[in-house]
């Protein structure tokens, strides 16, 4: 208590005060860092699918929900024909017939499709 000084404890006290958002914001900053480091190191092991126009791809049957979900039912359906591939992963098919299956759909739900 001999060495408290008001005077100077406030000031101190305000600088601090001054510093807390730079050190907010270089906390910001690492945690972002962190972010990009984990992203990176995820996505080099993601396996992208790319499905070419005119092959033939099998379609989830979850997704789909065209038959009902049970135990022994089917887990996928098709065979479908791709149509166009875009680079985000949607894919639009057509039925055997030549009509389009409703609804564009992304790679996540398809599988290729070996006869």
């Amino acid at each position: 208590m001999a060495a408290y000084a008001a005077e100077v404890n406030e000031e101190e006290r305000r600088v601090d005060l001054d510093l807390v958002e730079e050190k907010r914001d270089m906390a910001a900053a690492k945690v972002a860092i962190y972010k990009n480091i984990l992203t990176g190191y995820y996505n080099a092991r993601v396996k992208h699918l790319r499905f070419n126009p005119g092959g033939l791809v099998l379609r989830k049957n979850s997704v789909s929900r065209t038959e009902p979900q049970g135990k022994l039912s089917p887990k996928w359906e098709g065979p479908y024909r791709v149509v166009e591939s875009s680079q985000n992963g949607y894919c639009k098919l057509v039925y055997r017939d030549g009509s389009r299956v409703p609804r564009s759909w992304h790679a996540e739900n398809l599988k290729l499709y070996h006869p």
